[in-house]
């Protein structure tokens, strides 16, 4: 079981870091995705959102800090789902269906983050 675990959890910091190193790799549109999507400040929201996905991973793949960086991608993801993945605004179902489909997927890898760090703690 230890053997799953820890492949899970690096599995999860692998993502994080992927997704932060994106973040900075696609800035511009990232940033234009954002904007569309009416973020406040889009470009700093990017920055800030892909800092905290590699600090989120980083400290999760080195066992540092790891409840520190859960908190942080976790806030992350749920502001992510609030602001861009808005389904009750969407009129066309296939579109709704998809906005809610990222949402809960944000919550639960919250979830999932959190309680990965609590069991790491």
């Amino acid at each position: 079981m230890e053997l799953v675990t820890e492949a899970a959890r690096i599995v999860l910091s692998i993502f994080f870091i992927y997704h932060g190193v994106n973040h900075f790799l696609n800035l511009k549109s990232l940033t234009e995705y954002a904007e569309s999507k009416s973020v406040p400040f889009p470009k700093v929201a990017v920055l800030v959102s892909g800092a905290a996905l590699l600090v989120g991973g980083l400290t999760h793949m080195f066992l540092f800090n790891v409840m520190f960086g859960a908190v942080i991608v976790s806030v992350f993801l749920v502001l992510a789902a609030v602001m861009a993945h808005r389904f009750w605004t969407e009129r066309d179902a296939e579109q709704r269906a998809n906005e809610m489909s990222h949402f809960l997927k944000n919550f639960a890898v919250a979830a999932a983050t959190i309680i990965s760090a609590a069991c790491l703690a």
